[in-house]
């Protein structure tokens, strides 16, 4: 299967605004992301489907800090938070 178009920044950021929105936690959730996420979809970002935004967010949030890097990079930062709100 070919590979879509990668994730820029601000489709990240758009991404874990609607995340920490719905809180999905079943399939079922992530696919009304995938809904809400492609309906308000601002110019220039792609499409994504309900897996796409699962696999992104989940790959944020299992980024590990840099080595000797003391600051976590925005995105990832973010992601965990959202993260611990859904365990809660």
């Amino acid at each position: 299967m070919a590979r879509g178009r990668g994730w820029s920044a601000p489709e990240t950021l758009y991404m874990l605004g609607l995340v920490k929105q719905i809180l999905p936690f079943g399939s079922s959730q992530w696919n009304a992301g995938q809904l809400q996420y492609n309906t308000g979809l601002p110019n220039g970002f792609s499409t994504r489907d309900a897996e796409s935004i699962k696999r992104k967010f989940y790959a944020l949030k299992n980024t590990r800090k840099p080595t000797g890097d003391p600051s976590c990079p925005a995105d990832v930062a973010q992601t965990k938070r959202v993260y611990r709100h859904l365990s809660l």
